[in-house]
C-alpha cells in the first residue's frame, strides 16, 4: 500500500522544532481526533439492528468432529510441548519446532476450517518467529511477566502484524510493536486495577501524559520505570520531530483511558457511554497503525480508529459478567441490565461489515486479510454468547450456535480445563528448558 501522500487526516507531516507549530499541528490532530469520534458515533447510530450474516451454518456433524479434532490436537500439542529435546542439538530443536507448526497449521484448516491463503497469514513462519521473538523479549524486559500480562500483549501484538501486511509492510518484529504492546499491562491494568486507590491512579495519568508529551521524567517507581523505558524505545525509532502524530495519537489513548475512568463512577447516559468507549478503542487502534507506519493516509486513518472502535465493542461484549460485578458501565453491560443483547449484538456486525468496506482492503490481498478479520471477529462474538448465554434470547443463541466451530456446551464445558492444562505445560516447559512460555516454543 502506498504511502506516497504525506498529507494525512490527522496531519503526519514532519514537524519543525517550534513549540507554537507545534502547538497548531497538536490542535489540528486533537480537532480531527473530536471529528472523528463525532462521525464514528453517528455512524454507530446508523448501523442496522437486524439478523445480519454471520456465515455457513455448520452442521452438528461437523462440530462434533471438530471437538474429536480438537481435543486429539491437545493431547498431541501436550505431548510435543513436553517432548522438547533439551540439551539436543540445534537441528533436532528445529525439527521439534517444525512439528509443532505443522500441528497448528493442520489446526487451522482442520478445525478452525480457514481457507489457505488466510492459513498462510496467521500460520506463516514469519508470524510464528514474531510471536517468538516478542515473548522472549518481553520476558528479557520484565522476567516477573505473568503469562495473562504476556498473553494481553501479544493480541495486541497480532493486530499490529496484520496492520503490518495491511499497509504493504513486512510482517516482522519491531522496537516500536513491542513497546507500545507491552505498555498495556503496565498502563491499562494498572488504572483497572480495584486495589488501587484513584488518588495513586490519579499521579500516574498525570506523570504518564507528561511523558509522552515529551518531557524528561526521572522515575519515581519500578512500574514507572518500565513504562518510560518502552516510551524511550518508540522515540528511538520515531524522532519526535519528524512524526508528531505518533505521540498525538498515544497521548490521545492515554486521555481516552483516563476519562474512561468515569465509567466506573457517577451512572451515565448511552451517549456519553458511546463518547467514552468509542475515544478509547479508536485511539487504542490508531496508535497501531501509527507504530507500525509512523504516517498514515486519511482513508487508514478512518479504517484504523473504527476497527479500533469494533475491538472495543467486542471487548465490551466479551467482558459483561466482569464489567457488571466491577459496576463498569458499557453499552453491553448497560443493556445486560435491561434485556436480551439480540439487536446490540447484531448492530456489532453490521459495523464491522463497515469498518471492512473500506478502500484500505479493496486489493487481492487487502480481501484476504479483511476475510481473515471477519471469520476471527464472527467466532469471537458467537464464542461471548456461548459462555454468556444468559444474556441472550433462546431463538438467537440457537442461530449463533448454529455458526459456532463447537457446539456451545463444549465450549463452556472444556474451556477451563484447557486453560488450566495449558498453564500447566507452560510452568513445566519453564522448569525444564530455557523458555518461559508456550510462545517461546514457537521461533
Amino acid at each position: 500500500m502506498s504511502h506516497a501522500n504525506h498529507s494525512t487526516a490527522l496531519d503526519s507531516s514532519p514537524l519543525p522544532a517550534t513549540d507554537a507549530t507545534d502547538t497548531v499541528f497538536a490542535h489540528r490532530f486533537d480537532h480531527r481526533f473530536d471529528q472523528l469520534c463525532a462521525a464514528t458515533s453517528a455512524r454507530w447510530w446508523r448501523t442496522p439492528r437486524h439478523l445480519p450474516d454471520f456465515g455457513p451454518r455448520i452442521s452438528r456433524w461437523r462440530q462434533w468432529r471438530n471437538q474429536r479434532h480438537t481435543n486429539h490436537f491437545a493431547d498431541r500439542l501436550e505431548t510435543e510441548l513436553l517432548a522438547y529435546p533439551v540439551g539436543d542439538t540445534a537441528r533436532e530443536q528445529k525439527a521439534w519446532r517444525d512439528r509443532l507448526r505443522h500441528q497448528l497449521r493442520h489446526f487451522g484448516g482442520n478445525v478452525m476450517a480457514l481457507p489457505a491463503d488466510q492459513r498462510e497469514v496467521i500460520f506463516s513462519d514469519a508470524y510464528f518467529d514474531a510471536t517468538s521473538r516478542f515473548a522472549r523479549e518481553a520476558r528479557a524486559f520484565d522476567p516477573e511477566l505473568k503469562i495473562h500480562d504476556l498473553s494481553q500483549a501479544l493480541r495486541n501484538v497480532w493486530i499490529m502484524h496484520l496492520g503490518q501486511l495491511l499497509l504493504g509492510h513486512k510482517l516482522r518484529f519491531t522496537r516500536p510493536i513491542f513497546a507500545y504492546s507491552l505498555l498495556y499491562p503496565y498502563t491499562d491494568n494498572f488504572l483497572d486495577d480495584p486495589e488501587l486507590d484513584t488518588a495513586a491512579k490519579g499521579r500516574f495519568c498525570r506523570r504518564l501524559e507528561r511523558r509522552l508529551a515529551g518531557e524528561t521524567l526521572l522515575p519515581t517507581s519500578l512500574h514507572e520505570r518500565s513504562v518510560f523505558r518502552l516510551i524511550g524505545m518508540i522515540e528511538e525509532s520515531f524522532p519526535r520531530q519528524q512524526f508528531g502524530d505518533v505521540y498525538r495519537s498515544l497521548l490521545a489513548i492515554h486521555q481516552a483511558q483516563t476519562s474512561s475512568l468515569k465509567q466506573d463512577a457517577e451512572p451515565l447516559c448511552e451517549a456519553r457511554i458511546l463518547t467514552l468507549s468509542i475515544a478509547k478503542g479508536g485511539a487504542s487502534v490508531l496508535a497501531d497503525g501509527y507504530l507500525v507506519a509512523g504516517d498514515l493516509s486519511p482513508e487508514e486513518v478512518n479504517f484504523f480508529f473504527a476497527y479500533g472502535v469494533f475491538l472495543q465493542f467486542a471487548d465490551d461484549l466479551q467482558d459483561i459478567e466482569d464489567d457488571l460485578r466491577a459496576g463498569h458501565q458499557t453499552l453491553f453491560s448497560r443493556q445486560a441490565l435491561r434485556g436480551p443483547l439480540d439487536s446490540l449484538t447484531n448492530r456489532l456486525v453490521h459495523f464491522l461489515d463497515g469498518v471492512l468496506d473500506s478502500r484500505c482492503v479493496a486489493s487481492p490481498r487487502g480481501r484476504v486479510l479483511a476475510s481473515l478479520i471477519r471469520n476471527s471477529c464472527v467466532q469471537l462474538i458467537v464464542q461471548s454468547a456461548a459462555h454468556q448465554p444468559q444474556y441472550f434470547s433462546r431463538r438467537y443463541l440457537s442461530t449463533l450456535q448454529g455458526r459456532s466451530l463447537t457446539r456451545f456446551a463444549y465450549l463452556r464445558r472444556n474451556h477451563r480445563s484447557l486453560v488450566a492444562r495449558f498453564r500447566m505445560i507452560n510452568e513445566q516447559l519453564s522448569r525444564t528448558t530455557q523458555m518461559d512460555s508456550l510462545f517461546e516454543a514457537l521461533g
